[in-house]
């Protein structure tokens, strides 16, 4: 009597499931990670105390729409007259007091902040809101 041969069992791993888990995970990795490069604006925290004395000149008031108020002066953010400004501003040391109007976007002070950064302004302080 012959006796069968037992056919040795392969085990075929399957592939397709294992790709599928794989670009799953590629996607997740993806899109979770941000290759933005962040950046940070540095402030320097001031102690209780008497407010800084300073004229009205070295003071920025942000109204909407990317304005400012220098003085008694409006200009806008951009303009000729604002960035000789701010060429004037680097040639002093004070320090420039920056403010906003109440209801002034966030972004719009984070983007004048940045802007006078770019310009090579360092000493800049931030001020509360102003309602008018």
């Amino acid at each position: 009597m012959l006796v069968p041969e037992h056919a040795r069992r392969v085990l075929r791993v399957p592939l397709t499931p294992l790709i599928d888990v794989v670009f799953i995970l590629l996607l997740f990795f993806m899109l979770s990670s941000s290759f933005a490069r962040q950046q940070q604006i540095e402030f320097k925290a001031s102690a209780a105390g008497t407010p800084l004395q300073q004229d009205e000149a070295r003071r920025l008031l942000l109204h909407p729409r990317a304005r400012v108020e220098v003085g008694d002066r409006l200009v806008e953010i951009g303009s000729a007259a604002y960035e000789n400004l701010l060429a004037g501003w680097q040639r002093e040391p004070r320090p420039i007091t920056v403010a906003a109007l109440q209801g002034v976007p966030v972004h719009e002070l984070v983007a004048l902040l940045d802007g006078l950064r770019a310009a090579g302004l360092a000493n800049v302080d931030l001020a509360e809101s102003v309602s008018r």
